[in-house]
Protein backbone atom coordinates (compact mmCIF):
# COMPACT_ATOMS: atom_id res chain seq x y z
CA UNK A 1 0.00 0.00 0.00
CA UNK A 2 1.42 3.39 -0.95
CA UNK A 3 0.77 7.07 0.52
CA UNK A 4 2.71 9.89 -1.29
CA UNK A 5 5.94 8.88 -0.27
CA UNK A 6 5.54 6.40 2.32
CA UNK A 7 5.26 2.48 1.37
CA UNK A 8 3.50 0.20 3.88
CA UNK A 9 3.51 -3.49 3.17
CA UNK A 10 0.40 -5.23 5.01
CA UNK A 11 -0.10 -9.11 5.05
CA UNK A 12 0.37 -11.81 4.22
CA UNK A 13 -2.70 -12.52 2.76
CA UNK A 14 -4.08 -16.73 3.00
CA UNK A 15 -6.20 -18.27 0.39
CA UNK A 16 -7.51 -21.17 1.46
CA UNK A 17 -10.21 -23.63 -0.58
CA UNK A 18 -13.93 -24.32 0.69
CA UNK A 19 -14.77 -27.88 -0.32
CA UNK A 20 -16.29 -27.57 -3.59
CA UNK A 21 -19.31 -29.65 -5.26
CA UNK A 22 -18.36 -33.27 -5.89
CA UNK A 23 -20.62 -33.90 -9.00
CA UNK A 24 -21.17 -36.46 -11.95
CA UNK A 25 -21.14 -34.38 -14.84
CA UNK A 26 -22.75 -34.94 -17.64
CA UNK A 27 -25.94 -36.82 -16.71
CA UNK A 28 -27.79 -39.42 -19.09
CA UNK A 29 -30.80 -39.98 -17.99
CA UNK A 30 -34.13 -41.56 -19.68
CA UNK A 31 -37.24 -42.02 -17.88
CA UNK A 32 -40.90 -43.02 -19.38
CA UNK A 33 -43.87 -41.57 -18.01
CA UNK A 34 -47.55 -40.91 -19.18
CA UNK A 35 -48.62 -37.31 -20.37
CA UNK A 36 -51.60 -36.92 -18.45
CA UNK A 37 -54.48 -34.98 -21.19
CA UNK A 38 -51.88 -35.53 -23.83
CA UNK A 39 -49.99 -32.03 -23.83
CA UNK A 40 -46.31 -32.98 -23.92
CA UNK A 41 -45.75 -31.16 -20.57
CA UNK A 42 -45.81 -33.01 -16.99
CA UNK A 43 -44.65 -31.74 -14.28
CA UNK A 44 -40.75 -33.28 -12.99
CA UNK A 45 -38.93 -32.64 -9.36
CA UNK A 46 -35.83 -33.01 -11.08
CA UNK A 47 -34.06 -32.70 -7.67
CA UNK A 48 -35.73 -35.79 -6.57
CA UNK A 49 -35.06 -37.92 -9.80
CA UNK A 50 -32.12 -36.72 -10.82
CA UNK A 51 -30.01 -35.17 -7.98
CA UNK A 52 -28.91 -38.13 -6.47
CA UNK A 53 -27.49 -39.03 -9.83
CA UNK A 54 -25.52 -35.82 -9.19
CA UNK A 55 -24.54 -35.77 -6.06
CA UNK A 56 -25.24 -37.08 -2.54
CA UNK A 57 -23.65 -33.64 -0.15
CA UNK A 58 -25.66 -32.92 2.67
CA UNK A 59 -27.71 -29.80 1.83
CA UNK A 60 -27.03 -29.74 -1.94
CA UNK A 61 -29.29 -27.30 -3.66
CA UNK A 62 -30.66 -27.85 -7.46
CA UNK A 63 -31.89 -25.41 -10.23
CA UNK A 64 -32.52 -26.18 -13.48
CA UNK A 65 -32.16 -23.80 -15.99
CA UNK A 66 -32.48 -24.48 -20.01
CA UNK A 67 -28.63 -22.33 -20.62
CA UNK A 68 -25.49 -22.80 -19.29
CA UNK A 69 -25.17 -19.24 -19.28
CA UNK A 70 -28.67 -18.94 -17.51
CA UNK A 71 -27.15 -21.57 -14.57
CA UNK A 72 -23.60 -20.24 -14.33
CA UNK A 73 -25.04 -17.01 -13.39
CA UNK A 74 -27.83 -18.04 -11.82
CA UNK A 75 -30.51 -15.92 -13.44
CA UNK A 76 -33.44 -16.69 -16.31
CA UNK A 77 -36.38 -18.81 -16.05
CA UNK A 78 -36.23 -21.96 -13.91
CA UNK A 79 -37.93 -25.32 -15.39
CA UNK A 80 -40.15 -27.52 -13.71
CA UNK A 81 -41.60 -29.72 -16.00
CA UNK A 82 -40.39 -32.28 -18.97
CA UNK A 83 -41.38 -32.40 -22.57
CA UNK A 84 -41.20 -35.15 -24.65
CA UNK A 85 -37.88 -35.90 -27.05
CA UNK A 86 -33.91 -35.89 -26.35
CA UNK A 87 -33.04 -32.39 -25.04
CA UNK A 88 -30.08 -30.78 -22.39
CA UNK A 89 -31.10 -29.14 -19.75
CA UNK A 90 -28.53 -27.19 -17.23
CA UNK A 91 -28.38 -27.72 -13.57
CA UNK A 92 -27.30 -25.50 -11.03
CA UNK A 93 -26.04 -27.73 -7.82
CA UNK A 94 -24.60 -25.34 -4.56
CA UNK A 95 -23.92 -26.39 -1.67
CA UNK A 96 -23.85 -24.44 1.76
CA UNK A 97 -20.35 -21.87 1.63
CA UNK A 98 -21.14 -20.90 -1.64
CA UNK A 99 -19.55 -23.14 -3.79
CA UNK A 100 -21.39 -24.19 -6.87
CA UNK A 101 -21.01 -26.60 -10.21
CA UNK A 102 -23.34 -26.69 -13.61
CA UNK A 103 -24.16 -29.87 -14.43
CA UNK A 104 -25.46 -30.98 -17.92
CA UNK A 105 -28.13 -33.05 -18.11
CA UNK A 106 -29.02 -35.66 -21.06
CA UNK A 107 -32.67 -36.08 -21.00
CA UNK A 108 -34.34 -38.67 -23.14
CA UNK A 109 -37.76 -38.25 -22.32
CA UNK A 110 -40.74 -40.74 -23.32
CA UNK A 111 -44.20 -39.70 -22.94
CA UNK A 112 -47.34 -42.59 -23.36
CA UNK A 113 -50.17 -40.98 -23.93
CA UNK A 114 -54.13 -41.36 -24.73
CA UNK A 115 -55.04 -39.39 -27.29
CA UNK A 116 -58.74 -38.05 -27.67
CA UNK A 117 -60.37 -35.40 -29.59
CA UNK A 118 -63.24 -33.12 -28.21
CA UNK A 119 -66.48 -33.67 -30.02
CA UNK A 120 -69.18 -30.89 -30.98
CA UNK A 121 -72.77 -31.69 -31.77
CA UNK A 122 -75.09 -30.00 -33.33
CA UNK A 123 -78.76 -31.18 -32.34
CA UNK A 124 -81.85 -29.38 -34.13
CA UNK A 125 -84.85 -28.71 -31.54
CA UNK A 126 -87.80 -26.40 -31.71
CA UNK A 127 -86.18 -24.08 -28.95
CA UNK A 128 -88.20 -25.50 -26.15
CA UNK A 129 -88.08 -29.36 -25.94
CA UNK A 130 -86.11 -31.25 -23.71
CA UNK A 131 -83.53 -33.14 -25.18
CA UNK A 132 -81.80 -36.32 -24.11
CA UNK A 133 -78.66 -37.24 -25.62
CA UNK A 134 -76.40 -40.40 -24.66
CA UNK A 135 -73.06 -39.77 -23.72
CA UNK A 136 -71.83 -43.01 -24.20
CA UNK A 137 -72.51 -42.70 -27.98
CA UNK A 138 -71.38 -39.23 -28.69
CA UNK A 139 -67.73 -40.05 -27.03
CA UNK A 140 -67.61 -43.73 -28.79
CA UNK A 141 -65.69 -41.88 -32.02
CA UNK A 142 -63.20 -39.33 -29.99
CA UNK A 143 -60.63 -41.86 -28.90
CA UNK A 144 -57.83 -42.20 -31.41
CA UNK A 145 -55.05 -43.90 -29.41
CA UNK A 146 -55.15 -46.46 -28.16
CA UNK A 147 -58.13 -48.27 -29.43
CA UNK A 148 -59.48 -48.71 -26.07
CA UNK A 149 -59.03 -47.75 -22.74
CA UNK A 150 -60.14 -49.68 -19.26
CA UNK A 151 -62.30 -46.75 -18.10
CA UNK A 152 -64.29 -43.92 -20.01
CA UNK A 153 -66.05 -41.15 -17.44
CA UNK A 154 -68.57 -38.42 -17.75
CA UNK A 155 -68.40 -35.53 -15.39
CA UNK A 156 -70.31 -31.99 -15.32
CA UNK A 157 -67.06 -29.81 -14.61
CA UNK A 158 -63.26 -30.05 -15.42
CA UNK A 159 -62.25 -30.36 -11.94
CA UNK A 160 -64.33 -33.31 -11.18
CA UNK A 161 -62.86 -34.88 -14.30
CA UNK A 162 -59.69 -33.86 -13.04
CA UNK A 163 -60.29 -35.54 -9.76
CA UNK A 164 -62.19 -38.22 -10.42
CA UNK A 165 -64.76 -38.06 -8.36
CA UNK A 166 -68.27 -37.60 -8.88
CA UNK A 167 -69.07 -38.69 -12.35
CA UNK A 168 -72.46 -38.42 -14.02
CA UNK A 169 -74.97 -41.02 -15.84
CA UNK A 170 -74.04 -41.17 -19.76
CA UNK A 171 -77.77 -40.43 -20.08
CA UNK A 172 -78.09 -36.67 -19.54
CA UNK A 173 -81.60 -34.08 -20.42
CA UNK A 174 -80.80 -30.85 -21.32
CA UNK A 175 -83.41 -28.25 -20.35
CA UNK A 176 -82.58 -24.92 -21.02
CA UNK A 177 -84.70 -22.89 -23.65
CA UNK A 178 -83.93 -20.65 -26.45
CA UNK A 179 -82.54 -20.14 -30.29
CA UNK A 180 -78.61 -21.65 -29.64
CA UNK A 181 -78.21 -23.74 -26.30
CA UNK A 182 -74.95 -25.17 -25.24
CA UNK A 183 -73.70 -27.58 -23.02
CA UNK A 184 -69.93 -28.85 -22.02
CA UNK A 185 -69.66 -32.09 -20.61
CA UNK A 186 -65.86 -33.46 -19.81
CA UNK A 187 -65.30 -37.27 -20.63
CA UNK A 188 -62.19 -38.96 -18.92
CA UNK A 189 -60.33 -41.61 -21.05
CA UNK A 190 -58.22 -43.32 -18.21
CA UNK A 191 -55.51 -46.30 -18.33
CA UNK A 192 -55.33 -45.67 -14.68
CA UNK A 193 -55.64 -43.18 -11.91
CA UNK A 194 -52.04 -41.65 -12.93
CA UNK A 195 -52.82 -42.15 -16.64
CA UNK A 196 -55.59 -40.49 -18.45
CA UNK A 197 -57.23 -37.76 -20.65
CA UNK A 198 -59.77 -35.69 -20.49
CA UNK A 199 -61.15 -33.72 -23.33
CA UNK A 200 -64.80 -32.67 -23.72
CA UNK A 201 -68.19 -32.97 -25.43
CA UNK A 202 -69.85 -29.57 -26.63
CA UNK A 203 -73.86 -30.45 -27.43
CA UNK A 204 -75.22 -27.47 -29.43
CA UNK A 205 -79.35 -27.21 -29.72
CA UNK A 206 -79.72 -25.17 -32.69
CA UNK A 207 -83.49 -23.73 -33.08
CA UNK A 208 -82.60 -21.93 -36.81
CA UNK A 209 -84.49 -18.40 -37.18
CA UNK A 210 -84.86 -16.13 -40.18
CA UNK A 211 -82.85 -13.18 -39.41
CA UNK A 212 -84.21 -11.60 -42.57
CA UNK A 213 -86.42 -12.59 -45.31
CA UNK A 214 -88.08 -9.91 -47.34
CA UNK A 215 -85.04 -8.59 -50.23
CA UNK A 216 -85.63 -6.48 -53.04
CA UNK A 217 -83.34 -6.99 -56.42
CA UNK A 218 -82.48 -4.42 -59.28
CA UNK A 219 -84.72 -4.77 -62.33
CA UNK A 220 -81.57 -4.10 -64.56
CA UNK A 221 -83.86 -4.03 -67.86
CA UNK A 222 -86.74 -2.11 -66.24
CA UNK A 223 -88.78 -5.27 -67.86
CA UNK A 224 -90.73 -6.78 -64.78
CA UNK A 225 -89.07 -9.68 -64.98
CA UNK A 226 -85.66 -10.79 -63.56
CA UNK A 227 -83.63 -14.57 -62.54
CA UNK A 228 -81.91 -14.12 -58.98
CA UNK A 229 -79.17 -16.16 -57.43
CA UNK A 230 -80.30 -17.24 -54.24
CA UNK A 231 -77.09 -17.74 -52.67
CA UNK A 232 -76.15 -13.98 -52.15
CA UNK A 233 -78.95 -14.44 -49.79
CA UNK A 234 -77.74 -16.95 -47.21
CA UNK A 235 -76.00 -14.11 -44.96
CA UNK A 236 -78.70 -12.27 -44.25
CA UNK A 237 -81.40 -15.13 -43.53
CA UNK A 238 -79.00 -17.09 -41.03
CA UNK A 239 -77.09 -13.98 -39.48
CA UNK A 240 -74.50 -15.28 -36.86
CA UNK A 241 -76.15 -19.13 -36.66
CA UNK A 242 -73.84 -21.75 -37.83
CA UNK A 243 -76.20 -22.64 -40.46
CA UNK A 244 -76.28 -23.52 -43.91
CA UNK A 245 -79.17 -22.82 -46.49
CA UNK A 246 -81.10 -24.56 -48.97
CA UNK A 247 -83.99 -22.78 -51.51
CA UNK A 248 -86.91 -24.40 -52.53
CA UNK A 249 -90.29 -23.37 -54.67
CA UNK A 250 -93.13 -24.24 -52.38
CA UNK A 251 -93.31 -25.29 -48.74
CA UNK A 252 -94.13 -29.27 -49.21
CA UNK A 253 -90.45 -29.38 -51.38
CA UNK A 254 -88.72 -27.76 -48.30
CA UNK A 255 -90.37 -29.75 -45.77
CA UNK A 256 -89.28 -32.59 -47.74
CA UNK A 257 -85.83 -31.54 -48.62
CA UNK A 258 -86.48 -32.23 -52.39
CA UNK A 259 -86.11 -30.63 -55.47
CA UNK A 260 -83.62 -27.77 -54.26
CA UNK A 261 -82.77 -24.13 -56.30
CA UNK A 262 -80.54 -21.92 -56.50
CA UNK A 263 -81.99 -19.41 -58.57
CA UNK A 264 -85.75 -18.17 -59.59
CA UNK A 265 -87.18 -15.82 -62.10
CA UNK A 266 -89.16 -13.26 -60.45
CA UNK A 267 -91.86 -11.53 -61.89
CA UNK A 268 -92.76 -8.74 -59.85
CA UNK A 269 -92.93 -10.24 -56.21
CA UNK A 270 -92.08 -13.84 -55.53
CA UNK A 271 -92.03 -16.11 -52.51
CA UNK A 272 -89.55 -19.32 -52.36
CA UNK A 273 -88.81 -21.13 -49.66
CA UNK A 274 -85.45 -21.96 -47.43
CA UNK A 275 -84.44 -24.68 -45.27
CA UNK A 276 -81.71 -24.62 -42.79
Amino acid sequence: MQDAACTYILGPVNFSFQPGVNANSPINFSYTMCDINADDNEPFDFALNIGPLITTQPGAVFTVYQTFAEAYNNSGTTIGTIKEGQYTVYIRVQIPGGCFAVVTVNLNIIFTKILVNNKNEYICFNGTDDITVNLQTLSATMLVAPPTVPITEFYDNYLAALDGVSPISPTQTITENGNFVSKTFYVRFEQSETCYTIRTINVHLVHPVIVDSDFSVCDFNNDNTEVVSLAQFSGAIIGNQNATTSFYLTQADAQNGINPITSVNVVGTRQVFCEN
